[in-house]
């Protein structure tokens, strides 16, 4: 993330780690809907004779985002775009869907736009720190 100049370095190494925590965050979630909505028969079997919850509603909206590769595909553009703009928040954003696919079946475009994203975002990361000991260096 390109953080602003007058953060301090413990402050910014700490939005860094909850930029991590973030997307594990994500992951543990994505993981929760796929094995306890997702998943499970008897959950689909009340869905699908019509039970009106909160939970079906969840599992209808998963199914759909990677019922045609949706996903992973909105996780594969983020990832161009956020090493077309070399911005760490979309990589971010990228990087969330890709977890989200990989989790919920859509493999292929979610691997791809998971690889470029985490390495834009750990390079938006590692870019100041570099810049300022290459210039104290001098």
């Amino acid at each position: 993330m390109n953080l602003p100049e007058h953060i301090p370095r413990h402050r910014r190494t700490g939005i860094q780690l909850l930029v991590w925590l973030g997307i594990i965050i994500v992951l543990g979630v994505a993981m929760l809907i796929r094995y306890r909505l997702i998943e499970p028969a008897a959950v689909a079997q009340a869905c699908d004779a019509g039970v009106q919850s909160w939970s079906c509603g969840v599992r209808r909206l998963a199914i759909l985002s990677f019922d045609r590769q949706q996903l992973g595909y909105i996780a594969l553009i983020g990832s161009v775009l956020a090493l077309l703009t070399r911005s760490g928040w979309i990589a971010w954003l990228s990087a969330v869907a890709s977890v989200t696919g990989l989790v919920w079946y859509c493999f292929e475009p979610c691997a791809v736009g998971l690889v470029v994203s985490v390495l834009v975002l750990a390079r938006s990361q590692v870019r100041k720190p570099y810049r300022e000991t290459q210039q104290s260096a001098e």
